[in-house]
């Protein structure tokens, strides 16, 4: 199908804004009725946001530790406590799923 160039212009002459099909009906001045845009974030979403920036500002590799854990391993002094591993993994988890 070929749309020609009178047919485009005789389509913009129906929409146009001043094209009155009937001289005695009143205008009214079209007003803007839109909206303005909304977002309402849930309290609870609020307060994941604050929490996450909050770990995101604290460092997550803390060097002195680190520093402690190469020199033990070095001297061979460092000990793995299964109980203590369990015990974080499961708060972590539960952390997480908090978070």
């Amino acid at each position: 199908m070929i749309i020609s160039r009178t047919q485009v212009q005789n389509l913009l002459r129906v929409y146009e804004p001043n094209n009155i099909t009937n001289p005695n009906a009143k205008t009214e001045p079209i007003t803007n009725t839109r909206k303005a845009d909304e977002v309402d974030i849930s309290d609870q979403s609020k307060l994941k946001q604050r929490i996450l920036q909050n770990i995101n500002k604290v460092s997550p590799v803390r060097e002195e530790r680190v520093e402690q854990l190469k020199s033990q391993f070095n001297k061979g002094s460092y000990e793995i406590k299964g109980d203590k591993v369990a015990e974080e993994m499961i708060y972590r988890l539960l952390t997480d799923e908090l978070v």
